[in-house]
């Protein structure tokens, strides 16, 4: 009884909708600078609670806005145009309109935050006609229009297979698509070319869940986990939720249940079932 409730619960991680419902919100913003830099260069990448984040290009003027945003907590990132993040912080979004302003200092303006890459990516110039591709990708995702913004991604593969965040942001885009094995290819494309990339790490293992490879799922999360991101919310989320499924490990899957319910509504239910066959067990 208790792994077909948890089963039930991983059947439904579909990140082609959200994962509970919830109104809606757009989210404005603009980012300033205490030194020169060229806000059309940047965009803004907002983690969503599926665990998928998506992107747009700032204007001339360093404004932003994302349409439809489910209310909650999410991780916002400033990147450059090859994916690496000068700013990072968590915002919650509420009902309504929401404005917020994100200020990077000189040294950030400047001087992107790498963290571990791997020499292929961080060797790799993409493509000028793919990089075309794929800022017109992120203006169509920030109007909302995924058709278009998946096609120019995939404009934008086939010119520069070794482009990782036109892999990346592609995998995003089918599984929206309902094409889990498309985002699957996408997913394997950019971990292949990076493969100390957490975010698309967890991403990868989101897809697993939804296909319900869940001890695959499994190896996936940890490997996220120990490249550093303790604080990686979804990859807790990833590995809470799929080691309950298979049933094992029941008191760690709990801690990292526990971690990533606050953002996860799927991680609370399961942190329930799980607590409640502990303590059925405990009583036998």
């Amino acid at each position: 009884m208790y792994r077909k409730a948890v089963f039930s619960l991983v059947a439904v991680v579909s990140l082609s909708a959200p994962l509970s419902a919830a109104a809606h919100s757009t989210l404005r913003g603009e980012v300033t600078s205490e030194s020169p830099v060229r806000f059309q260069d940047l965009s803004i990448e907002l983690q969503s609670p599926a665990g998928i984040p998506e992107r747009t290009v700032l204007s001339m003027d360093g404004k932003f806005e994302f349409r439809e945003v489910e209310m909650g907590q999410y991780r916002l990132r400033v990147v450059t145009l090859h994916g690496d993040s000068i700013r990072e912080e968590y915002i919650n979004v509420s009902s309504g309109y929401e404005t917020l302003t994100i200020r990077l200092r000189g040294n950030e303006s400047s001087t992107p935050s790498q963290g571990v890459v791997s020499a292929r990516r961080l060797s790799h110039k993409p493509n000028k006609q793919a990089v075309k591709e794929y800022r017109e990708a992120t203006k169509a995702a920030g109007k909302g229009d995924r058709s278009n913004a998946r096609a120019h991604l995939e404009r934008s593969v086939a010119i520069d297979p070794e482009y990782f965040e036109a892999q990346y942001s592609l995998g995003g885009e089918r599984i929206m698509a309902g094409d889990p094995n498309g985002a699957m290819e996408a997913y394997d494309k950019a971990l292949e070319i990076d493969p100390s990339s957490a975010p698309a790490l967890v991403s990868r293992g989101i897809v697993l869940l939804h296909l319900h490879k869940t001890e695959e799922a499994e190896e996936t999360a940890r490997k996220a986990l120990q490249l550093g991101a303790e604080d990686n919310v979804p990859a807790h989320y990833v590995l809470g939720l799929s080691m309950a499924a298979r049933g094992k490990n029941l008191a760690e899957a709990l801690e990292h249940l526990k971690i990533s319910a606050p953002r996860f509504a799927h991680a609370r239910q399961a942190a329930v079932l799980v607590e409640q066959h502990l303590a059925k067990q405990s009583f036998r």
